[in-house]
């Protein structure tokens, strides 16, 4: 009884992050910000959901779907850091807004410019 509250509970809590991130996805104007929520929402919403429907079946069936929350929890964070690589690389352009110091290493706020050696959509 109060395993399988604890399970619907974490289903639940991953519906309402996903929904969340969802609405996220759609209000990001950037490429990069747009991977950093489908990676948020893979690993903050499906695991939840995933670990919480083993605890609701159990046995054999719960073993799979644990095993399915780890390795997205292993390689979504990869993968998405390896697709905005790449799309950096392939030149896709940052929105003129866009502040990201961590990329440049010049202090919190800097907005990003074209002299900053990154490309910028138009």
């Amino acid at each position: 009884m109060i395993i399988d509250a604890i399970g619907w509970t974490l289903v639940g809590l991953g519906v309402v992050v996903s929904l969340i991130g969802s609405i996220g996805l759609h209000r990001f104007a950037d490429t990069y910000a747009r991977m950093h929520v489908a990676g948020s929402i893979t690993t903050l919403g499906t695991v939840p959901v995933l670990f919480g429907s083993a605890l609701v079946i159990g046995g054999g069936g719960a073993a799979k779907l644990i095993l399915a929350g780890v390795f997205l929890l292993v390689t979504t964070p990869a993968a998405t850091q390896k697709l905005a690589a790449g799309a950096l690389e392939s030149g896709t352009g940052l929105e003129p807004d866009t502040h990201v110091a961590e990329l440049l290493d010049a202090g919190p706020g800097h907005p990003i410019t074209a002299e900053d050696g990154l490309p910028l959509k138009e």
